[in-house]
């Protein structure tokens, strides 16, 4: 009887060490470098704090969608949709520590829900342009004598020429996340964006004989801000939800930005 008593205080002891060494997670696991579920977050409108010219008080959504569409086509994101207003009261409320399911409207509890709150500030614009013209005037050409002829041909002797511009955008963003509960900063970093086009215009009247044509474009900036927020997904998928060797890649990337602005203030 006695020895039955150790054989089952045995197998006892074996098969609770076996499930504690099943629930205990392994080095993977623990370290987590893939979360196993979406990362709630809210995204609030962008601020403008530059000097551009352009900015229109709908682009504050706007950039905000981009960001969004950014974010959801990771598929690693659940995004809240939250005015101002609920943001703040959002923060409030995480701060106070209070939890979901007290305290306050269905909508205002699932708000609690949020991890993050990702604010977007457009920091810095700038825009270049370089033009190069062409123009045609036959009217200098032998003392005046084939101005004389054009007009007797019922031809101008400036018919005009031709335009070639490019244009440059580059702008910056600062993207922060921002722990609702604390209110502290979490993460933080600087995305930047960059588009060029050329343009070409002509306008030649030789009489007769005329030619106009012009391509009316606007400048580039919305290329260089879907460049922008699309980094600004890499760099928050990376950073909240990845969190593996990305970290590494987005550093490199912050380093050659900072080596970059530093190289330019030199002139």
């Amino acid at each position: 009887m006695r020895k039955n008593l150790f054989h089952n205080l045995a197998l006892t002891l074996s098969l609770a060490s076996s499930s504690f060494l099943a629930s205990y997670p392994t080095r993977s696991n623990a370290e987590g470098i893939m979360s196993s579920s979406p990362i709630t977050v809210v995204v609030a409108e962008f601020i403008n704090e530059s000097d551009a010219n352009w900015w229109k008080e709908k682009y504050k959504s706007s950039f905000k969608n981009m960001l969004t569409n950014a974010l959801s086509n990771t598929g690693n994101f659940t995004i809240l949709e939250e005015d101002e207003e609920a943001i703040d009261r959002m923060t409030k409320k995480r701060s106070l520590g209070i939890i979901p399911g007290f305290g306050g409207s269905k909508k205002e509890d699932d708000s609690l829900q949020a991890k993050y709150i990702i604010k977007g500030y457009l920091s810095e614009y700038t825009e270049n342009e370089i033009s190069e013209s062409t123009q045609v005037d036959f009217g200098a050409f032998g003392g005046g004598r084939m101005k004389q002829m054009f007009g007797k041909m019922g031809m101008n002797a400036s018919p005009g020429g031709t335009q070639k511009s490019i244009k440059e955008v580059d702008l910056t963003f600062n993207v922060v996340v921002i722990n609702p509960r604390t209110k502290v900063r979490a993460f933080t970093r600087t995305i930047q964006g960059s588009a060029k086009e050329e343009f070409l215009s002509e306008d030649v009247d030789m009489g007769f004989v005329k030619s106009q044509k012009k391509v009316e474009n606007k400048f580039p900036i919305k290329r260089a801000v879907m460049q922008a927020m699309e980094e600004s997904g890499k760099y928050l998928n990376c950073v909240l939800y990845l969190q593996d060797d990305c970290i590494d890649e987005m550093d490199a990337k912050e380093a050659a930005r900072q080596a970059g602005n530093d190289a330019m203030d030199l002139f």
